[in-house]
Parts: structure tokens; sequence; C-alpha cells
């Protein structure tokens, strides 16, 4: 689907299909540890503390 709206403009998931197809480079993995430290953090954040309540 994002190959048919995306003109000429390389999104991010078009740019990781194509580097999956290839070869996966650093800068992929980087970014998928980036992604999921942020995406765990926010779930940490977002997970009431059950400390102050019986």
């Amino acid at each position: 689907m994002s190959s048919f709206t995306t003109g000429e403009t390389m999104t991010l998931p078009l740019y990781l299909a194509g580097a999956f197809q290839r070869q996966i480079s650093p800068q992929i993995q980087v970014l998928s540890t980036v992604v999921l430290l942020v995406s765990a953090a926010l779930l940490v954040l977002a997970t009431p503390s059950r400390q102050g309540r019986s």
C-alpha cells in the first residue's frame, strides 16, 4: 500500500522493506533498537504505579 501512495518520497516503511530485501545495515539495527527502547519506556511510564494502593 505504501508503495502506491508515497509518490517520490521515501517513507520509513519502504526504506526498511528495501533494507531487509538486501542486507540489514547498522543504521537499521540502531533505529530498531531506539524504537524498541522508546516503546518500552512509554509502556513503563504509562503503566500506573501500585505502590500507593493497598
